[in-house]
C-alpha cells in the first residue's frame, strides 16, 4: 500500500512477533491471500515457542521467545524509521503483540 501523502510514499512495516508457526503462517498467508505481500515489508521471528506444552513452560524457551519478539519489533520500527529518514516518506509501523515485551521486562527485571 504506497499511497502518496504530499507526493511522498508511505511505506507499511510489519513485525511479527508471534512464536508460534500456526500464528505466523495464519497472519503470512492472510498477507498474501490479500495480494498485499509486496506492500508491506514483514519483519518475522523465526523461534517456535509453541511446538509442545513442555516447551512453552521452560523457562529458557520463554526467555528466547520474549527477546526475540523484541528483536523483531525493533527491527521493524528501525526500517520504518530508515525508510522515512531516506526517502523523506512516511512510514506505518505494526507490532502484532507486546505481551512477550512485558514479559522480557518481568525476566530481566526479577531479582
Amino acid at each position: 500500500i504506497q499511497p502518496s501523502i504530499g507526493g511522498k510514499g508511505v511505506r507499511c512495516f510489519y513485525g511479527l512477533t508471534s512464536g508460534e508457526n500456526k500464528v505466523r503462517a495464519s497472519v503470512l498467508g492472510g498477507i498474501e491471500k490479500a495480494g498485499i505481500q509486496d506492500d508491506i515489508v514483514t519483519v518475522v521471528s523465526t523461534h517456535d515457542g509453541g511446538s509442545t506444552e513442555d516447551s512453552k513452560d521452560d523457562d529458557a524457551t520463554k526467555k528466547l521467545e520474549a527477546a526475540e519478539a523484541v528483536a523483531v519489533a525493533a527491527a521493524a520500527i528501525t526500517l520504518g524509521e530508515h525508510h522515512a529518514l531516506t526517502t523523506g516518506g512516511d512510514a506505518v509501523v505494526v507490532i502484532d503483540d507486546v505481551n512477550l515485551h512485558k514479559t522480557l521486562w518481568d525476566i530481566t527485571t526479577q531479582e
